[in-house]
């Protein structure tokens, strides 16, 4: 699926680098990051996926998402000092856009569940 039919009804607040790559999956653990992935960095109990986002890029991440407010920006600078040339979707809440985005990716699956009360 493409990223910015992903995208399409995510309340986003910026992207940068507005390139419309192939997704061929979404990750929020940085192990599991591989080629194609979008990979969402959640601020987590233990964990800030933040502090991740150069090694999931390095694994193959080919889109990512960040919170409002994280420090992505120093985060995505590499050894040389380069910022990285993959979009960053920027979101109020990243793991409220993970949801939205799973829900986009799989088709919306409880859309066909019926419920019996």
């Amino acid at each position: 699926m493409k990223l910015q039919d992903l995208m399409r009804g995510l309340p986003f607040i910026q992207i940068h680098c507005e390139t419309n790559p192939e997704v061929i999956d979404l990750q929020f653990d940085s192990r599991s990051v591989r080629l194609g992935s979008l990979f969402v960095a959640i601020v987590g109990v233990k964990a800030d996926g933040h502090q991740f986002l150069v090694s999931a890029i390095r694994q193959g991440a080919i889109a990512v998402v960040v919170q409002k407010g994280s420090d992505f920006q120093n985060a995505l600078s590499d050894d040389c000092g380069k910022k990285a040339n993959i979009p960053v979707i920027v979101v109020e809440n990243s793991r409220e856009a993970l949801d939205f985005l799973a829900c986009q990716f799989y088709g919306n699956p409880s859309k066909n569940l019926l419920c019996v009360v």
